[in-house]
């Protein structure tokens, strides 16, 4: 991930988190200095983990993830932040529209075995989903409609799958 010429990059961590990465002969003075260059991107992804989570707990869900921080060596650091920025004002939506009672959800039985993703590319979207829940793939930027057309289209599908499962 890392290499000889650009020994840390940032990738998402868990939840809507970051995760630093630095090479095996990185010191702390690159780390830290690394770390001041970036913390713009740091502090949005403080701030998407804590959005998500936030989303998550108040919308009864399993977890919300997020794709789309990437620094390093094949990562642009302008399209990580216009896609955190995205991110973080969807998220920041997601729960304006809930607590203004705007948002129609699914029951909370199905609620509580979705997984939401958010930036996630097509091709992980065609990951087999497990059979007791199931993913809700978003794209950055969404919009409450979008977000509860999703939950209710991934409630109808956990609730097929487990019916015909017996």
């Amino acid at each position: 991930v890392t290499t000889k010429d650009r020994p840390y990059a940032l990738r998402d961590g868990v939840g809507g988190g970051a995760v630093l990465l630095a090479a095996a002969n990185a010191t702390g003075a690159g780390v830290s200095a690394f770390a001041r260059r970036h913390w713009k991107l740091l502090r949005a992804a403080q701030l998407r983990h804590s959005l998500s989570t936030s989303v998550a707990d108040n919308l009864g869900l399993a977890d919300v993830s997020a794709y789309g921080l990437s620094t390093g060596r094949d990562g642009d650091e302008r399209a990580a932040s216009s896609r955190i920025t995205a991110q973080l004002s969807s998220l920041r939506q997601a729960l304006h529209a809930l607590r203004s009672g705007r948002l129609l959800l699914p029951p909370a039985s199905a609620r509580e075995r979705l997984h939401v993703v958010l930036g996630a590319s097509v091709s992980d979207s065609a990951v087999r989903e497990p059979r007791r829940s199931a993913r809700v793939w978003l794209p950055d930027a969404f919009d409450a409609d979008e977000l509860s057309a999703a939950l209710h289209e991934a409630a109808r599908r956990l609730h097929t799958r487990t019916r015909a499962a017996g």
